[in-house]
Order: C-alpha cells, then sequence, then structure tokens
C-alpha cells in the first residue's frame, strides 16, 4: 500500500476468453479515473458501465467511446476474446485513503431499484463498511454468466461489485485494508447446492434479493412474500421456503453447514416426496429433480411443530 498520490503504475489483470455461455467479468481499474486502451479494446471485447437510475441500465463504450471514463470507485462489466492480460496504466488512488460512495435509488423499475455497480479503486484488496438500509454482501462474475453472491465485505483488486440500497440516502465506504484481514463475524445459516448457496442470517440485517440469471442457470433462492432472496435475515421466522427451479432432469445433493451457529433444530422438508431431514444430524440431502417440478419444493423449519405440511407439492 502506497501513501501517496500521483503514483504512477501498471496494473494487470488476467482474463479469460468468453465462450458461448460465460466469460464475462465485472472488473474496476485502481485509478483515479481510467480511459479504456491498449489491451482492454485490442480485440473482441464488450465493455458497460452501470447507470442505476436509467430505465436502460448498461451503458456501451462502443457507443460512447470518445466519453467513457472508469471512475474510481465505480465497477464494470467486461468481456473478451482471445484470452488476455489486461495491462492499465494510470495515476494509482491513493491505497492508504476511504472513499466514501453514495448509493442511488432512483430506478422506476423495481427489479434492480437500489443496485449500485462499485468497483475496488485500490491495488490491493479492501473491505467496505455500509450503512444501515444496504442489503449485506455483494454480487460480482468472475469469468462466468451469472452473478455470484458472497456475504464478504472483502473486495479483491480489479473487481467490480453489485451492493443492494433499500433506501434512499444510503452509502458505502471503501476501506484501505491490508490482504488477509477480514471484518466478517456475523452468523450465517449456510445452504449449497452445487456452487450456488443461499444464506440466512440469524442476526440483524438487510436481506439480499435474488438478481435475475440466465436461462441456462437453476435459480436457488428463498421465497418470502412471493420475492426471491439469496440471502434472508431470518427475524424470528419458524421457517422458510426454499425453491430450486432444475433447467435440467438430473440428481442434485444439498448441503448445509451449520458449524458454531448455536442452533438447537434444524430440519429440511422435501414436498414432493414426504422425506423429512435432521439437517443437525445428516447435513446433505441428495434428490432427483426436473423442470416439471414445483420451484416451492422445499421448506427449511427452525422449530420443531410449525404445522408444514410434508406433501403439499406435488
Amino acid at each position: 500500500m502506497h501513501h501517496n498520490d500521483g503514483v504512477m503504475a501498471t496494473f494487470k489483470k488476467n482474463i479469460n476468453a468468453y465462450t458461448t455461455d460465460g466469460g464475462w467479468y465485472t472488473i474496476a481499474a485502481p485509478f483515479v479515473s481510467y480511459a479504456p486502451a491498449g489491451t482492454m479494446i485490442g480485440s473482441k471485447f464488450d465493455l458497460y458501465a452501470y447507470d442505476e437510475d436509467a430505465d436502460l441500465e448498461w451503458y456501451n463504450y462502443k457507443k460512447h467511446t470518445a466519453d467513457f471514463v472508469m471512475a474510481s470507485g465505480s465497477g464494470y462489466l467486461y468481456a473478451h476474446k482471445p484470452n488476455v492480460t489486461l495491462r492499465m496504466s494510470g495515476v494509482l488512488s491513493n491505497g492508504n485513503s476511504a472513499e466514501t460512495i453514495s448509493l442511488s435509488y432512483g430506478n422506476s423499475n423495481e427489479v434492480v431499484k437500489g443496485f449500485n455497480l462499485l468497483g475496488n479503486p485500490k491495488a490491493h484488496e479492501i473491505t467496505y463498511t455500509k450503512t444501515d438500509a444496504v442489503s449485506d454482501g455483494y454480487y460480482y462474475i468472475d469469468n462466468g454468466s451469472a452473478w455470484t453472491y458472497t456475504i464478504s465485505n472483502t473486495v479483491p483488486a480489479g473487481r467490480g461489485f453489485l451492493v443492494k440500497a433499500n433506501a434512499t440516502g444510503q452509502s458505502v465506504t471503501l476501506n484501505p485494508q491490508r490482504r488477509g484481514e477480514n471484518t466478517d463475524k456475523e452468523p450465517y445459516l449456510c445452504l449449497g447446492i452445487g456452487e450456488d448457496k443461499v444464506f440466512v442470517k440469524l442476526s440483524d440485517g438487510v436481506s439480499m434479493p435474488l438478481v435475475d440469471l440466465n436461462e441456462e442457470h437453476a435459480p436457488f433462492y428463498l421465497l418470502r412474500d412471493r420475492q426471491p432472496y439469496v440471502m434472508l435475515v431470518r427475524d424470528g421466522a419458524a421457517s422458510f421456503v426454499l425453491c430450486y427451479e432444475a433447467r435440467h432432469a438430473g440428481r442434485h445433493t444439498l448441503e448445509v453447514q451449520t458449524e458454531g451457529l448455536g442452533l438447537d433444530y434444524l430440519h429440511f422438508i422435501d414436498r414432493l416426496t414426504g422425506t423429512d431431514i435432521d439437517l443437525l444430524a445428516t447435513p446433505a440431502y441428495t434428490f432427483e429433480a426436473r423442470p416439471t417440478d414445483s420451484e416451492a419444493r422445499f421448506v427449511l423449519l427452525f422449530n420443531e411443530g410449525s404445522g408444514v405440511q410434508k406433501t403439499e407439492v406435488k
């Protein structure tokens, strides 16, 4: 980490070539500002900024080449072919200073309202803090086609990340932080099917809605008031509906991580088969799924005798 303004450097980031079903990245430039150049625009590529308040949110570099600047603290969506090592050169953001970003909350589309695409403005890993009405965790894309959610507040160098404000007047502060330090200490129950994970927060916080995924991806999410979430604050609930929308018929395994959470009761009900699993004793469940199955197939129970029927879904 450097402590001076005006430091010139070249920042490198490896990008794998895009394919028909992947290869996107959310990226950021660790500079005071950066006009795309060199390897970034040297071959087949796509580069987009995100305008949180616009009806058409994505802002294409190819249509705005003359005035497109990658700003400090902002994130961008990028893909390239073939493989490339991005070499971005400029004046580094001061590595020892914090940066507070005011979040937008003006989009008329309720599905994307409050989402802001930020970026790590440093040439090293950072952590961030947020105001109360900002959802826990963030989304990013790293050589993929779908948004990945993490409950972490740590952001690697060169990464863009999508946060969610749930009211006006919210902000995120990007803090200088040395690599390896992490302030995450909150209790989260984690459930996963393959690489897809959802979380239940057992303490206070703000839930994170599910970001719309592409048609090839099988959404895995928690349901509350008919709205999908990738992270839900429990807030005393006795049970949650857990949804999985299979795109292809096959066998899947749901796994749960409960270490250190102090739960006395945690059951998982498959309402298609009537199976009732004690997840504290058996932290995995293998099931067959088809695209025709009801997505609201599973129930997660925190209390015994919640009144949930076991064979409710056909």
